[in-house]
């Protein structure tokens, strides 16, 4: 699907993604490997036919073929200690982790699309903040010539305004170049390659209301990397079946027709076989199937306390972002906004020197610069929040 000409929410860019993003398509190939694995733990023994000829080209009364005896047989096993549902289980169980490792897959994708759209939308108000810049210093140029004209200001400052204006343009065109990155970015999850005239919809600064740190750990149980833990314990628990299976012996039988050459006489031959000691020769297999059990418990609480150490910390720095782009609306950011209109009625007046009025302007570009990367710094701690718990951590903090 080309994306030229469109304006993209989240929801279709999440969309596009999972559509076409080559990653997934890799677990259709690999569901298919298990279904051929199904296949063959479901085959039961295979039957041998067998074919012996005993007594021939001897010496003495052996020599020929006169005295020989000739055997057609027929033979398999018989598995005993469901191995087979054994078998079956195993694959039944990676057929049940590859899922949830599809989720995780399937979960990372959308969050990695997630911030890279939030990574555009910063892009789009940079760009703003930038033209913005540059208005304010095409303002600061008349302001300044006209103080020249007057003989009230240097012409050294008119030069000066000249060259904060060319800085405000040229950070206008990388912040231009930092856009289309970011769309180039942002469209590779869904393999675009031609992003000219793509925009997304959305509000940097709409972060809604969180639930508590305290619900949000006990969440943490819902991520796919916890459950594929959950998974993984099945399969072993599924391979220790299976090593206990192993421990009974399969009976072996035959059945056959032994026809005597001389005689012309023909019988019957049945036999069965059983292996002995087993279960002693196969608890080196036992021991290694329980100790893979036991690591992967162990894995399972150490990727646990990662993950909700993580949480923690990203949910505390989120916390200050927002109190940050909190000050920079309410307070900040207007108090500057009178300094810079105070400054630039002092200077027109010959009260406040050209400095100080730059300085004004400086300051406020930056705050807001500052709001851009608190409320991006904010969502994206969200996004990751949200990819730890694998849940909305608020309404959706971007417009859809």
């Amino acid at each position: 699907m080309s994306v030229a000409k469109l304006t993209l929410n989240l929801q279709q860019a999440l969309k596009m993604t999972l559509d076409s993003n080559p990653e997934l398509e890799l677990f259709q190939y690999q569901f298919k490997e298990l279904e051929g694995a199904m296949t063959t733990a479901s085959v039961k023994p295979s039957y041998q036919l067998g074919v012996e000829l005993e007594n021939f080209s001897g010496n003495g009364e052996y020599s020929g073929l006169d005295n020989s005896e000739l055997t057609v047989s027929l033979s398999s096993a018989i598995e005993l200690g469901g191995k087979l549902d054994a078998r079956q289980q195993v694959v039944t169980a990676n057929n049940d982790y590859l899922g949830t490792q599809k989720r995780l897959k399937t979960l990372e994708l959308l969050s990695e699309t997630t911030k890279r759209y939030l990574e555009v939308l910063a892009a789009q108000e940079r760009i703003k903040l930038a033209e913005e810049s540059v208005q304010i210093a095409q303002k600061a140029i008349t302001i300044v010539k006209r103080r020249v004209k007057l003989g009230a200001s240097m012409t050294a400052e008119a030069s000066r305004a000249e060259a904060s204006l060319a800085q405000a343009e040229l950070t206008l065109n990388k912040e231009q170049s930092n856009y289309r990155a970011a769309q180039v970015n942002l469209a590779s999850m869904w393999g675009e390659l031609d992003v000219s005239s793509f925009a997304v919809q959305g509000n940097l600064y709409q972060f809604g209301k969180s639930r508590s740190l305290e619900q949000l750990l006990t969440e943490i149980q819902n991520n796919p990397s916890i459950r594929q833990y959950a998974a993984l314990e099945r399969i072993r628990d599924a391979e220790l079946d299976l090593v206990r299976s192993n421990n009974q012996s399969d009976l072996n039988w035959s059945v056959g027709v032994v026809r005597n050459e001389a005689s012309g006489d023909i019988g019957l031959k049945a036999g069965f076989s059983m292996e002995l000691f087993t279960e002693s020769r196969n608890q080196g297999a036992y021991q290694r199937a329980q100790a893979a059990k036991e690591q992967t418990f162990v894995s399972k609480r150490t990727a646990l306390l990662r993950l909700q150490t993580q949480l923690a910390k990203t949910y505390q720095y989120r916390e200050q972002s927002i109190k940050t782009t909190q000050r920079l609306e309410q307070d900040i950011i207007p108090a500057l906004l009178s300094a810079l209109s105070d400054s630039e009625e002092a200077y027109k007046r010959g009260r406040y020197s050209y400095f100080e009025y730059v300085l004004a302007r400086q300051e406020l570009i930056a705050a807001k610069r500052k709001l851009i990367d608190e409320a991006v710094a904010v969502l994206l701690f969200g996004v990751t929040i949200e990819q730890l718990i694998a849940q909305p951590l608020t309404q959706p903090a971007v417009e859809l």
